[in-house]
Order: C-alpha cells, then structure tokens, then sequence
C-alpha cells in the first residue's frame, strides 16, 4: 500500500474491527498504517489539516444491498433514515476537516455509501458544498456509473452534483454504491482560480451589458421614426442608435 511510504491512519467506529484490520494488514505486509478506534469528532479535533487525501467510507442503511441480502428492505425506517442521515454529515464534516490545503499540492477527500437514497448521498454532500464552500466536486475518475441527480422530489442539487456516480445492482451486477470526489485546491491553485472567476465574470458582465444594450438599439431602430422626432435629427438619432441614457457630447449644429 502506497508501497509502505507514506502514513495511513484507518479509523474504525467498531472497536470488534481494529484487530481484524490489523490482522489483515499484516497478512498483506502493509506497514505505513495505523488502525485506531477513536469517535470521529475528537480525531478530525487532534488531527485537523494533516492529511493529504481522505475516505470517508460512511455507515449507512445498506440499501444498495438489497439485491444479495433482501432482508434490509425491513430493516430501517424512516426515523432510522434521518438519523443515519444526520450521522453521515457530521462524518463528511468530519472527514473535510482532517484535510490540510496545501501550498502547491491539492488535497482531495473521497465520499461513498452502500446506499442508493439521495438522503445519504446528495443530500449530504449538498450539505457539505454550503458548509464548507472551499470543497468542490470534482470527477471521480470511474469508468462506470451514472451521474449523480442534480434534482430529486422538490430538492434542487449543486449544479456540479452530476460529476459524483452512481452504482445500481441492476445495472452494474454489484451492490448499490454512491461515490463523490471533492477537491480542496492548494493555496496557488485557489488563489489562480479565484483570479480567473473574477475575470470571468467581469467578461459576462460586459458581454451582458453589450448585448442589451444592442438590443435595445435593434429594438428601437426596427420602430422606424419616433413620435415627436424628425427624422435625422439630434434627438432621432440619440434615442435611435445611442439610447435614451447615452452620453454625447455633439448638438445639430455640429
């Protein structure tokens, strides 16, 4: 793994898991990581800006296992469905908060579900772009999947919602799976990014502005010889082809 350089840190919520994580590592001589059992929130408190790269492999209801193990269709409910919902966000948030932005290097953190309900997954990561706007989704680099909805029931998605991917058990032949990909861009990358967006949308103002204004000329040049306005006079030609609002700075005399 990483080939032994480096250093992971696997955190379980399950203390029955730490030692057969272990035990699995050693199996595969995997010696850059640690397994530890601590509540998520005290890690992401004693190791926040640390890490690199991030994955949160969040409990969920198991929904996408429906297909290779039915019984899970009886199993949760919809107070359950709130609750797990809650817990995934606070987990996502969680996991944001370990990252550290880096100088030069971006850092990126990786969110995925064994569920296929836009409340463990959408729903969450929505709540993770509005909380901590310096993350975006970025594509997850998989070669199967279908986007992520960008609207479900009334709700309406991030406009970028549909580069996360969705894995259904009837389409894929494996178990239901959601993925999302955030990005949290180094100090260099953002600072360029930020210069860009600003240029950008000073273009769109301008490009916006010419427009209308060109319209407005079209517009009243298509309703021939105004009312009040000889034809070819100062005031045909300012309200024909400049706008009422024009500056000039010339008389008929000229």
């Amino acid at each position: 793994m990483q080939m032994n350089s480096g250093r992971l840190v696997a955190n379980t919520l399950h203390r029955e898991e730490v030692q057969a994580m272990r035990d699995t590592n050693t199996h595969h001589d995997v010696q850059n990581c640690v397994v530890t059992c601590i509540e998520p929130a005290l890690l992401a408190k004693s190791q926040a800006g640390r890490y690199q790269r991030v994955l949160v492999d969040a409990p969920s209801s198991g929904v996408g296992m429906v297909r290779p193990f039915p019984g899970v269709r009886v199993c949760c409910t919809t107070e359950d469905l709130h609750h797990i919902s809650a817990r995934q966000r606070l987990l996502l948030l969680n996991g944001a908060d370990c990252l550290r932005q880096g100088r030069m290097q971006n850092s990126y953190l990786v969110y995925t579900t064994c569920s296929v309900l836009a409340e463990e997954n959408e729903d969450v990561v929505q709540h993770l772009l509005e909380a901590r706007p310096q993350f975006k989704l970025v594509p997850t680099g998989l070669g199967i999947g279908v986007p992520g909805l960008t609207h479900y029931k009334t709700r309406s998605y991030h406009e970028d919602m549909w580069l996360t991917r969705r894995l259904y058990c009837h389409h894929h032949h494996m178990q239901g799976t959601f993925i999302a990909k955030f990005v949290l861009e180094s100090k260099v990358n953002a600072l360029k990014t930020s210069t860009d967006k600003k240029l950008l949308l000073r273009q769109t103002s301008r490009q916006q502005d010419h427009h209308t204004s060109r319209t407005k000329r079209e517009k009243k040049a298509k309703q021939g010889p105004l009312s009040g306005c000889k034809k070819g006079s100062h005031e045909w030609f300012k309200q024909t082809f400049i706008g009422e609002d024009g500056d000039d700075n010339y008389s008929d005399d000229d």
